[in-house]
């Protein structure tokens, strides 16, 4: 009987162990199981590529200075364009003149407009702008800059007589002449002449002490009384082939130039046109005084006051 008991107990057993395997004939070896850890990427996260703002510097030119107020303004004879005739009620020191005036253009600045006004240091013309009259700046002993556009074809005499804190000034290029003395008694420096200008009028530069060089262009046909005399500092000066007359007094008085030449083209020089240079020595294109040459052209005999030397015949290094 036990026995068979222990028989019964041992087939259960083998049912038991059959079912648990699935009744799969394989052998399944179970040795240490390899669990592989799940391949779990690291999101790859970018970092945003923020760009940092471009920031660019405006093109757009900074705003052009207001124009003056206060100016006093008229009508010209066409009703069409203002003249600027005074500084009316301006109190500025920098004075900007507008282009335009009740809708219509400003061409033209008045006679004496600024004349002995002290105050006015720096003066802006706009392109409106094509005449100059007389005496416009005359006195203004203040003034050290002056904006003058190359629509300027004229500038009346004496308009910069006795400014004496300016020292340098561009002319507009189409300018036609420098007036009669124009920059008498100035702090003008040095000075480059337009090729437009044809003529040097009276007393130009008279006692422009400051005066060092100037250049004179090819197109002055005439150099006239007194342009350039007394300009105690004037150390170079050339005469183009293009002068044909040089009216007395034109350069004298001008202690420091020690050497001018004249060309063949001169056929007129006055009375006195080099007296009071007895540093001078004139080299002259011409073999000899041309009939149109007066014959005190050099200085005033009587008073023993002419140039240093003359030598004729004289031709340029080539």
């Amino acid at each position: 009987m036990k026995k068979l008991t222990a028989i019964l107990l041992a087939i259960l057993m083998l049912i038991s162990i059959f079912a648990s395997c699935g009744g799969n004939d394989e052998t399944t070896t179970t040795g240490t199981p390899t669990t592989e850890a799940p391949t779990t990427e690291a999101p790859t996260t970018e970092a945003p590529t923020t760009e940092a703002p471009t920031t660019e510097t405006p093109t757009t030119t900074p705003p052009e200075e207001p124009s003056s107020e206060g100016l006093a303004f008229e009508i010209n004879s066409d009703g069409k364009s203002y003249t600027m005739v005074g500084i009316g009620e301006c109190k500025d020191t920098e004075i900007h003149i507008p282009e335009e005036y009740n809708g219509l253009p400003v061409t033209s600045i008045g006679l004496q407009g600024f004349r002995n006004n002290e105050q006015i240091t720096h003066i802006y013309i706009p392109d409106s702008v094509t005449y100059i009259d007389g005496y416009v700046f005359f006195g203004c002993s203040n003034l050290t800059e002056i904006v003058i556009p190359d629509t300027v074809t004229y500038i009346g005499e004496c308009a910069f007589l006795g400014c004496k804190k300016l020292t340098d000034i561009k002319l507009p290029a189409n300018l036609t002449s420098i007036s009669n003395n124009l920059f008498t008694l100035s702090g003008i420096e040095s000075i480059t002449i337009p090729d437009s200008v044809t003529s040097i009028e009276q007393g130009a530069f008279s006692q422009a002490k400051k005066l060092k060089s100037i250049d004179i262009p090819n197109g002055i046909t005439s150099i006239e009384r007194a342009a350039f005399s007394h300009c105690y500092e004037l150390t170079s000066v050339t005469i183009p082939s293009s002068v044909t007359s040089i009216d007395m007094h034109a350069f004298g008085g001008c202690e420091k130039l020690e050497s001018i030449i004249v060309p063949s083209s001169v056929t007129n020089i006055s009375k006195n046109a080099f007296y009071e240079n007895e540093n001078l020595t004139v080299y002259c294109e011409a073999t000899s005084k041309p009939d149109g040459w007066d014959d005190e052209w050099t200085g005033d005999e009587r008073k023993d006051i002419k140039v240093k030397e003359v030598i004729w015949g004289y031709k340029a290094e080539e």
